[in-house]
């Protein structure tokens, strides 16, 4: 073409380097960032995002752009990168140097725009390397807002140029809902200290990270309110669109968000463990798992899923409910469950705005009584795990029922909140709407002649027999380690079964319902077959002694908060009965009576006494103390004196 009809437009370069902060017409700073801009500009020239081009030359590119057919060019345009400073613009076109003056003042602004582009691209990766932010791309007044867009004068050579010039338009953005219980500036700063504290930056509240495409992006959290609902926004400004990377760091903030939630109402739960929770609380803390898979877009699974089982009762169990008031009793004494109290919105049903009251002001915990039958309420057996230990209340239990195995599970759940319900259900797995209370006892075979397996609830996936009743255990879980919160229940559900089958044994023998068993007395392999003659005699003269025997030392196994099995193998032949009246005293007298009331006659507290010996079957005695001397004295039940010879291994059972 003829020159004349050749339009050509320079384009001073000007790249902007953090360690100047300034743009001058020439580029200037150390060679290896010079050409590092140029390798850039030469990237985005060849890539087609904003002009479509092809490479003739190292520095040069052909305008592609056809006509609507796709046939022939619409006009002819080069591009030709000086590498010091500047970069030409050739236009021709066929309709005149009109036209192609047109296309060409059309071109330079896609090639400042470029420019502009690859200057982003430095501030960005120098931030990234530095962790130092440019002024130029994030203003010290930075709100989360892109600067409007600029035009480049025509004095390009100025040296001193506005805040956030080459800000970023923002890329991505997504909202986390607040819980009404935590703080918006709280939040945000745990946020930033915990997941982002790795992409932090010389600017408060700016965060920097690079994604799997070797992008980079600056990032900051905002409060935001819309509807009258809270919620913490992240704002990702860059050149490009995130990676799937993002997506994982907002499932971390996510989380977090969520996390801070429970840790809030677990110390509202912590200080005052009868704090009604309100509707959204226990809305919160039922959707917990729901709303965690939502934002891990994953089914989390292990330790933090909820889970649902069912136990057979035992056949013997035929007054489950009060087994379920043992078992309520039992591990709320532990201090770290608790019964779930729901305040009820009361303004919803009277159409009244008084708000939230208490449930318990509202219901009782059963209702329908209907000869002897009572209606199981479900609600009031629902609990909450709090990590977080707190003060017995004397009024309800004064002692604690925590054990070692206990303390072992509270420091392997890890922090977090559960709740937990208990439905009855019968044999069928129908839920049981009313159900008998301490119905009268009857002579059945089975409540005699219990081995160590009724003293277990059995899963229902597992058992071998079913029984009258079922008991489904629902956990709705947060961050707790769920497979220890289950261990402590079923802990506390066998010894709550122990402590009702104690209790039903001794209510039978009181009765003089009890009759002898077959039951072996579990012996010592060097024990001789004289010893289990005995226990068949001592069966025989107190009935139910052998499993209760056998009761005593499962629970000392479990272990149970009231039973202790206390073993000394350095007795002397002789001193046993100074001892079987110590041991009467102080573990069984003591506790019961109080101090003041030590030891005044056995026959006075119901207690009976066997003894036996190498030589003598078990045969019932008394046992006293000396007033002046203290000393130990036996008499059988005529006042009979009966002494200990140190030759003879004796035995008392109290």
């Amino acid at each position: 073409a003829d020159t004349d009809e050749v339009v050509t437009v320079t384009v001073p370069l000007e790249f902007v380097f953090a360690c100047s902060e300034s743009i001058a017409g020439k580029p200037h700073g150390r060679a290896q960032d010079e050409d590092a801009a140029f390798s850039l500009l030469l990237e985005e020239l060849s890539s087609g995002k904003l002009l479509q081009t092809k490479r003739a030359t190292r520095n040069t590119f052909i305008v592609t752009e056809y006509d609507l057919n796709r046939k022939f060019l619409q006009y002819w345009c080069l591009v030709n990168v000086r590498q010091r400073g500047c970069l030409f613009i050739n236009v021709h076109h066929p309709g005149g140097t009109g036209l192609a003056q047109d296309y060409a003042t059309k071109i330079q602004r896609i090639i400042l725009s470029i420019t502009n582009l690859v200057n982003q691209r430095l501030l960005l990766e120098s931030l990234h390397r530095t962790k130092i932010a440019s002024n130029l791309l994030v203003p010290e007044s930075f709100d989360g807002k892109r600067q409007t867009e600029f035009e480049f004068e025509s004095d390009q050579s100025r040296k001193n140029i506005e805040e956030g010039r080459f800000s970023c338009s923002l890329m991505f953005s997504t909202k986390f809902p607040l819980n009404h219980r935590c703080k918006m500036n709280q939040t945000i700063m745990s946020l930033e200290s915990s997941v982002l504290h790795q992409f932090a930056t010389n600017r408060k509240g700016v965060f920097c990270y690079k994604d799997e495409n070797g992008n980079v992006f600056y990032m900051v959290l905002r409060a935001s309110k819309e509807d009258r609902i809270d919620d913490i926004e992240l704002q990702v400004f860059g050149v490009e669109s995130p990676g799937k990377s993002i997506f994982q760091l907002c499932r971390l903030l996510h989380k977090k968000v969520m996390t801070l939630g429970v840790e809030n109402l677990s110390a509202v739960l912590a200080k005052n463990p009868y704090f009604s929770l309100l509707p959204g609380d226990v809305a919160f803390l039922r959707s917990y798992k729901s709303n965690s898979d939502k934002a891990l877009e994953e089914v989390v699974g292990g330790k933090e899923s909820n889970e649902t089982c069912e136990y057979y009762f035992p056949v013997h169990v035929n007054d489950p409910l009060m087994m379920l008031f043992c078992f309520f009793q039992n591990i709320c004494g532990s201090t770290f469950f608790h019964r779930l109290h729901e305040a009820v919105d009361v303004s919803s049903r009277s159409g009244n705005n008084e708000g939230h009251v208490p449930s318990s002001s509202l219901s009782s915990p059963f209702k329908g009584y209907d000869d002897g039958l009572v209606r199981y309420s479900s609600k009031f057996f629902s609990l909450f795990y709090n990590n977080t230990s707190t003060h017995l209340n004397p009024q309800f239990q004064s002692v604690s029922t925590l054990t070692s195995k206990g303390r072992s599970f509270s420091s392997q759940t890890g922090q977090g909140l559960a709740l937990v319900n208990f439905s009855l259900l019968d044999s069928e797995g129908s839920p049981v709407e009313y159900v008998r209370l301490a119905p009268e006892l009857s002579r059945a075979e089975h409540s005699f002649d219990l081995s160590l397996e009724d003293l277990t609830l059995h899963s229902v996936k597992y058992a071998q027999q079913k029984s009258h009743y079922r008991l489904k255990i629902e956990v709705i879980n947060t961050t707790l380690d769920i497979s220890y919160v289950l261990k402590w229940i079923q802990l506390s559900l066998t010894q709550s079964l122990l402590s009702w089958s104690i209790e039903r044994h001794l209510e039978n023998a009181r009765k003089g319902i009890m009759a002898p068993t077959n039951r072996r007395l579990e012996l010592s392999s060097n024990s001789s077959s004289l010893r289990e003659k005995w226990a068949k005699a001592l069966e025989n003269a107190c009935p139910g002694i052998l499993l209760f025997h056998s009761i005593l030392d499962f629970g000392a196994t479990l272990p149970h908060p009231a039973i202790c099995k206390v073993q000394s193998t350095t007795l002397l032949r002789g001193c046993i009965a100074r001892v079987a009246i110590e041991l009467l005293e102080r573990a069984i007298l003591g506790p019961i009576f109080g101090d003041g009331r030590k030891y005044l006659a056995v026959s006075a507290h119901n207690v009976a006494i066997f003894r036996s010996t190498e030589l003598e079957k078990p045969h019932q005695v008394k046992l006293s103390k000396g007033k002046q001397d203290g000393e130990a004295h036996v008499t059988d039940v005529c006042g009979k004196s009966i002494a200990d010879q140190k030759s003879l291994d004796v035995e008392y059972n109290i």
